[in-house]
Parts: structure tokens; C-alpha cells; sequence
């Protein structure tokens, strides 16, 4: 099954321009709450200016600013969460479903373990793919909208992500060999191989307490021919919510392509 993974799906469209709006939403917070602090320091100021000319035009120009300001702030408490809740909603929906559509549904791409299921979280997770993420409202971080405006200031060409560098795979880390650890603004997506061993519930455990300190992780995804019984049924849910701190997927090699066990 081909994919053009240049061409955007209408559901893809969607999540990018959820994450643009979510970013704007943050950036306009910020700016009014300077805006306030502006003004009501050139109020202060202006209290202690002997020669008050423009008086009445002074205070009407900080009375309006105020209002508009306390306006949006109003909103931005009352009426935007509910609105960003039905977003993150609309957002997990879009996680899960194009997840076990496309891992269920495609014959990867690639020569090794790493390199097939990056390919297929590519089509799932557009945080991957940093060329759809190029405004600066779109950085997720403080830390990458400031890279991003430094490069544009400077005129700098963005950093494009060269998939075939062995920076991007068999990663090591202590004792632990790591198919792929891809840094993206949003933090690291890191894929682990365990073959032919039948994972436990202490080896996600012991995986994560050693890349936990390591990494800021995006999300983590456990690529396993076989689970243990303490990972299926119930008690699959019980175990993996203990991880509430971090995102961590687990994925079936099958003998064609891969399925999916649990999607955070």
C-alpha cells in the first residue's frame, strides 16, 4: 500500500492547524498579559510626570487597553479550555485511529526493525515530520521558537532531519541499545526492539527507569514478537497506567508488517 507522504490527509491538515492554534492561543496570552504590564507601568510612570498634557487622551488610551486586555484574558480563562479540551479529545481520537489504520493496514518500509516502524509512525505522528510545523507559533517550546526566530533573523535555512544518519539509529545508552532515538521539538521518539524476547512487565519497567533521566521523551514506542501474560487483558491496562508521565506504545511484530497492543 503506497502513501504519498508528502500529500496531507484532511485529518492531518486538521491536527496541524489544531497545534498552530494552540501555539497562537499561548503567544496572544503572553503578549496581553505584557500589554497589561506596560500600562499600568506608564500609568505609574505618568502619575509622577509634573506636566500632565494630554491628560484625558492618556488615561483613555490605557482604560481601553486595560478593557481589551482584561477581555481576552476572561476569555482565554472561561471560555478556551473547554474549547482546547474538545481539540485534545478530537487529537487522541486522531492518535488512535490513524495509528491502528496505518500499522494495521501497511507493509513497511526499510531493512531493519527501527527503520520499518519509524517509517509508519511518520504517517501517524506529524510531529515527525518538522517541514509541516514551519511558523514560528507552530514550536511547541519556548527553547524552539526562540531557534526558530534566531534563524530567521539570521536567515538561516531550517534544520531538516536526515533520515539515513546513523545519529538517528542503534542509539546507545548504558546497557541499552535503542533501533531509534529521533529528537524533534516536541522531545524524543524512541523505538526499542526486543526481537525475540518475550517482554515482561520489568523490562518496559527497567527501560524506562534507564531512559527516563536520559531523554525528554515524545513518545516511546516497544516493538516485541511476543507479551507476557502480565501484559494482555486486564491487566494490560492496570500495568501501563502507572505510566502516566510518559507515552509508551506497544507494537506486535507480525509476520507481515506490525500490529498494535497498546496505544497510550
Amino acid at each position: 500500500m503506497a502513501i504519498d507522504e508528502s500529500a496531507l490527509t484532511l485529518s492531518q491538515r486538521a491536527f496541524v492547524n489544531f497545534n498552530s492554534l494552540r501555539g497562537a492561543g499561548k503567544s496572544l496570552f503572553v503578549i496581553i498579559s505584557a500589554v497589561i504590564l506596560l500600562n499600568l507601568l506608564a500609568l505609574i510612570a505618568w502619575q509622577n510626570i509634573e506636566i500632565r498634557s494630554y491628560a484625558d487622551f492618556v488615561w483613555a488610551t490605557i482604560l481601553v487597553s486595560l478593557i481589551l486586555c482584561v477581555y481576552v484574558i476572561a476569555w482565554s480563562v472561561v471560555k478556551a479550555p473547554p474549547a482546547y479540551k474538545r481539540l485534545r479529545e478530537w487529537e487522541e481520537d486522531y492518535i488512535d485511529t490513524a495509528y491502528v489504520l496505518i500499522f494495521n493496514t501497511t507493509i513497511p518500509k526499510g531493512s531493519s526493525t527501527g527503520e520499518k516502524v519509524l517509517n509508519l509512525s511518520k504517517m501517524v505522528f506529524p510531529q515527525l515530520r518538522p517541514d509541516l510545523f514551519s511558523s514560528l507559533l507552530d514550536k511547541p517550546t519556548t527553547s524552539s521558537f526562540v531557534k526558530a526566530l534566531l534563524r530567521r533573523i539570521s536567515k538561516k535555512q531550517d534544520e531538516s532531519i536526515d533520515w539515513s544518519s546513523s545519529k538517528i539509529y542503534n542509539y546507545k545508552i548504558g546497557e541499552v541499545n535503542l533501533d531509534v532515538a529521533l529528537k524533534t521539538d516536541f522531545g524524543y521518539f524512541l523505538i526499542k526492539d526486543f526481537d525475540q524476547k518475550v517482554i515482561t512487565m520489568e523490562d518496559i519497567e527497567e527501560l524506562v527507569n534507564q531512559v527516563r533521566p536520559n531523554f525528554k521523551i515524545f513518545r516511546l514506542l516497544c516493538v516485541a514478537k511476543t507479551y507476557d501474560h502480565t501484559l494482555k487483558g486486564e491487566s494490560l491496562e492496570n500495568n501501563m497506567r502507572r505510566f502516566s508521565d510518559i507515552e509508551i506504545d506497544l507494537v506486535v511484530n507480525e509476520n507481515v508488517g506490525y500490529s498494535l497492543l497498546w496505544i497510550s
